[in-house]
């Protein structure tokens, strides 16, 4: 029922494509080339989707990021979001200016993830303060190791524009940094290297960025991430990794003139 309730002489068992086992490839295939509606029912499970105008990234545009070789490198950052519970997984993305690719771990405890995290700062190079953690839970942990790299704080007050040197009109840090990401993968600004389960699970999350309803004060937020677990069965460890790293597109960048 749409309700979520059900009649007691029935029982509703969830399940996917990729729970059969001996499901034809070519099956997959060519759900994942039907428009975005029939490809949520069918693929994804979600019977309830429809067309959303609060939907802030255009479908085409996410399948996008995975072929957009052309963008550009630049200066090396790693984001990090630190798994809280057993079923989720941390992921960890090393950037290349606004092109990543996405490591997931799982079962890993905090001084093990921070030990991954520096190899990775060493091998690519990569200053402590642009290494970004999401620091609500266990990530903290993270963060305390790593001293001198960002902490994310999901419900914190939105950064300023490094322009307008004003501050944007959003409820927190996180739907901040989830609208950035939406604008640079809609003006195709980010290439994602990833293929198979991967991919699929990032297109997904990116699939669930949506606007939530308007504040009373006007402010811009998100939907919150229980809603998107329930929608997709799992936690959106893929996106929010990605997001977190608009954060240094916030940061003031300082430059040395010479006289």
């Amino acid at each position: 029922q749409v309700d979520g309730t059900i009649e007691q002489n029935k029982k509703f068992i969830p399940s996917l494509i990729d729970d059969n086992p001996f499901i034809s490839k070519h099956y997959k295939q060519n759900l994942l080339t039907l428009d975005t509606v029939s490809k949520e029912r069918l693929l994804f499970g979600n019977w309830e989707y429809s067309n959303d105008p609060s939907t802030l990234i255009d479908y085409d545009k996410i399948l996008d990021c995975f072929s957009s070789t052309f963008v550009s490198s630049g200066s090396h950052y790693i984001s990090c979001d630190v798994a809280r519970f057993g079923s989720d997984s941390t992921v960890i993305g090393i950037w290349d200016g606004l092109r990543v690719k996405l490591y997931q771990y799982q079962g890993k405890s905090v001084v093990e993830v921070a030990e991954i995290i520096k190899k990775f700062q060493a091998e690519y190079q990569v200053p402590t303060s642009q290494i970004v953690i999401d620091s609500d839970g266990v990530g903290g942990g993270v963060a305390d190791i790593l001293v001198g790299c960002k902490n994310f704080v999901n419900n914190s007050s939105p950064l300023e524009n490094p322009i307008t040197r004003q501050k944007e009109n959003f409820d927190n840090l996180k739907s901040q940094c989830y609208y950035k990401l939406a604008e640079y993968i809609n003006d195709s600004k980010l290439y994602i290297n990833a293929s198979g389960t991967i991919k699929e699970k990032i297109i997904q999350e990116l699939e669930q960025v949506k606007q939530k309803s308007v504040d009373n004060d006007g402010k811009k937020g998100i939907i919150p991430k229980d809603k998107v677990k329930a929608l997709i069965g799992r936690s959106p460890d893929f996106s929010d990794t990605l997001a977190m790293r608009m954060i240094f597109e916030y940061t003031p960048r300082f430059a040395v003139s010479v006289f």
